[in-house]
């Protein structure tokens, strides 16, 4: 799980790199968003008595590596929609941040290319939703502040819960394995 000294260490790159290299301060801006959402699910999870460890496990499987299904496991988790837990401002523009992640992948992995001066601002924008995520002031689902460390705890008081979620993963579990022993038996043949 991604410590607050890391999350700050990947905001400090992404905003001294926003002028000088717009290119390293986009995909560390998303790298950091990316941990940003782990390290929500991980308080909310504290939040409800489980150990860091357990959490840990929860969060790996449910898979949240693009922005659906951090919603999805954060309405498992947490019992509520993402959105109805953040700030105005954060629902409001909740769809650009899901566009700014279309326009990643195909940077990433299409080799699409983008000016520096629209890179820059697509990370100030990033950078500018980070910083927004506060729960809304009339809701009880406080976020939690995802740069400041937590205590670490033992015992999760709530297993049943840790249990059920655990065992729904555990078909998603399954195939994680066997795609794994798949790709292990093509590409490691010796």
């Amino acid at each position: 799980m991604p410590k607050p000294s890391y999350l700050i260490k990947l905001k400090e790159i992404a905003k001294n790199n926003l002028e000088k290299e717009p290119e390293v301060a986009f995909m560390v801006s998303w790298i950091l968003w990316e941990a940003i959402r782990s390290r929500l699910l991980l308080l909310q999870c504290k939040k409800r008595g489980w150990s860091l460890k357990d959490a840990g496990e929860v969060i790996a499987l449910k898979k949240i590596s693009n922005n659906e299904n951090f919603k999805k496991a954060f309405k498992s988790i947490v019992g509520i929609n993402f959105l109805e837990a953040v700030s105005t401002h954060c629902k409001n523009n909740w769809h650009i941040l899901t566009e700014i992640e279309e326009i990643r992948h195909r940077i990433f992995h299409g080799g699409v290319s983008i000016s520096p001066k629209d890179l820059a601002c697509i990370t100030q924008f990033i950078l500018n939703y980070i910083d927004g995520l506060k729960s809304n002031q009339e809701d009880k689902n406080d976020l939690g502040d995802p740069f400041k460390r937590e205590k670490k705890t033992k015992i999760s008081k709530n297993k049943d819960e840790l249990l059920y979620l655990l065992v729904v993963n555990k078909k998603e579990q399954k195939e994680l394995s066997e795609t794994l022993k798949s790709i292990r038996e093509r590409i490691c043949k010796t």
